[in-house]
């Protein structure tokens, strides 16, 4: 998979919440819940420019009433400087439940964080679903429903002079991360200050984003709140509701945000609780008396407060070079535009013409390395394999290039690709109508295998004055039809006249009106396959039908004339209430299909002729 940029606040697609802090480098997860009902945010606490500063007495006092406003400068200022060099460990939980389609959803997750003096932060959480269901048809021991648990480490921190961040989620590389900056002042690099504001659980953060981005938006500026003072303690709870409203309904969310201090401004612990139900209009536009569930989130951290622990001269669980290719062979997949083509796994020196190729790195080292998505960026003849400025890549004709291959770390690679054209085995031709008309044309679709193959098809016709193949503009043959008769058509290998396959096909001519309306009456039709299926039209309107086992009367009247048919309108009997009759505008065939709106499994269909015709055949 892709690396991923550094996130200020990720949540991870399995609902993992891990915290750092971002540069105006990185990309995150936006949050997309409203009001304050989601744990994760799209800022960055620290920009490259930010800086910590000491706080006055008035602001770091955690011993008086203070506003929203107050709050948080007390966390900018002092709260954020003190977590990021006083933190030894750190502990966080959140749980979160949501209303899906046929199952409340539960997902518990847990995280310890240890610190160490390189500096790291070290994480293991695990994350543990389970779903209630609401629907008693699927009921709990539905597959999609059975409990998930999964496990993970986060390291962030400094390696060899390198910061890393890494998340490894056990049972693969699926979901994976692996990110790493230069330590410095440069746009592309990250500041000692970032580093050890990132290397702890980010707590004073995740609390300032709660308390200015969803509790804010429910409450006075002017509200001052007074701590909850205990020995070297103080906790500020607030407490707010927000209400939404848009054209589905209102939603009401809940929420609680208790904040713990030091009396020097370390925060030591917070607790988020959010609690979100809906009502919504009904089809008179009339809202709901009654409330519905949507989503909760409860989220709480404590720190703990020391010094960070000494870093191991062993291995950690993380060892973050591992995340990087430095190794790699390079097999070629082969794709078909068909879907009903599967992807061909070739080697360099054979590739087939005719396909999109793309590079897949092989034999990785280490096995951990997630930078392995290949890319083009060059290549010596385009006329070989031709590399768009899309950065398609497509093999040509037959050929040899040498190209230039980058993973996504800009490990180069360079390849000498030998394409190998193929030859036409068999061919195919097929014209999607039952009937060929004089003065029509119809295109010849032409299938050969195999798909790839460079090469061309010639057309020759035997009786020209019946009908002549012409190609368009868009390289499509076509058949176009002069006069009643039959006419052969042989297409063959350009490259390999011996190649080739002839079809016979027979062309008519459309008859008026009224002749189609006297040849169906006047004929008794049949399916040649199974002749004792028959079908008869009288001049009065009635008829019968037989499907070889049952005879049913039928009414019937003349439709319209229409393209190349004549519609017959046939009215329901039996079980029958969905019925299509067309006589062919040449008068040889009746197309009959019937069937049941409700049985579908109850059908007919069949294609009847003039049964003369049978017996002039025999």
């Amino acid at each position: 998979m892709k690396l991923k940029q550094i996130s200020c606040l990720m949540c991870m697609s399995f609902s993992l919440i891990v915290v750092g802090c971002g540069n105006q480098n990185s990309s995150s997860t936006s949050a997309s819940s409203p009001s304050f009902t989601s744990p994760v945010s799209s800022t960055s606490p620290f920009d490259s420019s930010s800086t910590l500063s000491s706080s006055s007495s008035s602001s770091s006092s955690t011993t008086t009433g203070k506003t929203i406003s107050q709050l948080s400068d007390l966390i900018l200022s002092t709260s954020m400087n003190l977590e990021s060099d006083e933190t030894e460990s750190a502990t966080r939980s959140i749980i979160t439940v949501a209303q899906e389609s046929f199952a409340i959803k539960t997902t518990a997750t847990e995280e310890t964080l240890v610190t160490y003096d390189a500096p790291i932060a070290l994480t293991h959480g695990t994350e543990d679903i389970t779903y209630k269901s609401t629907d008693e048809w699927l009921g709990d021991d539905y597959e999609g429903f059975k409990p998930r648990h999964r496990e993970y480490d986060y390291f962030r921190g400094v390696y060899e002079g390198t910061y890393y961040e890494i998340l490894d989620v056990e049972g693969g590389k699926e979901d994976d991360s692996a990110e790493r900056y230069e330590i410095g002042k440069g746009p592309d690099q990250i500041s000692q200050l970032q580093v050890n504001s990132r290397t702890t659980m980010t707590a004073s953060y995740i609390a300032n984003y709660y308390l200015t981005n969803y509790m804010a938006t429910a409450i006075s500026e002017s509200t001052i709140f007074e701590p909850k003072v205990n020995g070297d303690e103080s906790t500020y709870s607030i407490d707010g509701i927000d209400v939404q409203q848009d054209d589905t309904g209102v939603t009401t969310t809940t929420a609680t945000l208790e904040i713990t201090f030091s009396s020097d401004g370390f925060l030591k612990n917070y607790k988020y609780d959010s609690i979100v139900y809906s009502k919504y209009y009904d089809d008179n536009g009339v809202l709901s008396s009654t409330e519905h569930f949507t989503n909760s989130v409860s989220d709480e951290v404590n720190v703990k407060r020391g010094s960070r622990a000494k870093t191991p001269d062993t291995p950690l669980v993380i060892v973050p070079t591992n995340y990087w290719l430095q190794t790699y062979d390079v097999e070629i997949k082969a794709s078909n535009v068909s879907y009903s083509d599967e992807d061909i796994i070739c080697t360099t020196d054979n590739i087939p013409a005719g396909y999109y190729i793309t590079p897949i790195a092989t034999n990785v080292y280490p096995e951990k390395a997630l930078d392995i998505e290949l890319t083009v960026i060059s290549n010596t003849d385009n006329d070989v394999i031709n590399l768009s400025e899309h950065g398609v890549f497509k093999s040509i004709k037959g050929g040899t290039t040498t190209v230039e291959i980058s993973n996504d770390g800009g490990l180069l690679k360079k390849l000498d690709l030998t394409v190998v054209e193929q030859t036409i085995e068999s061919i195919n031709l097929k014209i999607y109508s039952s009937h060929l008309y004089v003065g029509s044309e119809y295109t010849i679709y032409s299938y050969i295998t195999p798909g790839n193959a460079i090469d061309e098809l010639e057309f020759n016709v035997d009786n020209p004055e019946i009908a002549e193949v012409v190609v368009d503009d868009r390289g499509y043959a076509n058949l176009v039809c002069k006069s009643v008769g039959e006419v052969k058509v042989t297409a063959n290998s350009k490259k390999n006249p011996d190649v080739n396959v002839t079809y016979t096909y027979k062309v008519t001519a459309k008859l008026d009106e009224d002749t189609l309306k006297n040849v169906l009456v006047t004929t008794k039709w049949c399916v040649p396959e199974t002749p004792n299926q028959i079908l008869r039209f009288n001049a009065d309107g009635t008829g019968l039908f037989t499907d070889g086992n049952t005879s049913y009367n039928i009414s019937w009247s003349y439709g319209s004339l229409s393209g190349d048919s004549l519609s017959i309108i046939v009215e329901p009997f039996d079980y029958f209430d969905i019925l299509t009759c067309l006589l062919s505008a040449d008068g040889t065939t009746v197309d009959f299909r019937i069937s049941n709106s409700e049985l579908w499994s109850y059908a007919y269909n069949g294609t009847f002729v003039d049964e003369t015709t049978l017996t002039t055949q025999k």
